[in-house]
């Protein structure tokens, strides 16, 4: 049974009070829900101004991404070690503070050596942009080289595929450059 058909059935005197108190119960259940509908309401709109602030980050977090590449260079083709320093020109054209490293091992290794490189002063133009020039000491071996005669703007690594590696590892996109 409904609560006004409750009421209605109370005797006359009492009718009055009863209607009283069914139109404060019915206003305050509106008032009631109203209250719900508006809290629910903030909830939603809060939710929707961190979602929005949240998509905001994100994507300045994306404009502010920073490259992180390792070229991987092993033939001795001087076309290629051309077009090498034509990519990195490219990169750091677009992406100034991009991150790059240039491992050089097997016969390319000559291109590090004082005496042997055809680029030498390419080299030292690009490390003074902030892209570093690693020799692989095996290769160094392999070809009788000292490590001293590597070009001052370049560094030695133990081995380039253990470099490789661990650039790949820690989150670098891995470019060979040859064919």
């Amino acid at each position: 049974m409904d609560l006004l058909a409750l009421l209605k059935n109370r005797g006359k005197k009492k009718n009055n009070i009863y209607l009283s108190w069914y139109i404060l119960f019915k206003n305050n259940m509106i008032v009631n829900r109203l209250s719900t509908f508006f809290l629910i309401f903030d909830k939603i709109y809060q939710m929707k101004v961190v979602v929005s602030l949240f998509f905001v980050m994100a994507s300045f977090c994306n404009l502010q991404a920073q490259y992180k590449i390792v070229f991987d260079i092993a033939g001795k083709d001087t076309a290629d070690q051309s077009a090498l320093f034509r990519q990195l020109k490219n990169v750091l054209t677009l992406a100034p503070d991009a991150k790059i490293e240039v491992v050089y091992h097997g016969q390319a290794i000559a291109g590090l050596v004082k005496g042997q490189s055809f680029f030498s002063e390419k080299v030292k133009e690009f490390h003074q942009k902030g892209v570093t020039f690693a020799a692989c000491n095996n290769s160094l071996k392999r070809i009788q080289v000292d490590p001293s005669q590597v070009l001052p703007d370049a560094v030695v690594v133990p081995m380039a595929i253990l470099e490789l590696a661990k650039k790949q590892e820690e989150g670098w996109s891995y470019i060979t450059v040859g064919h």
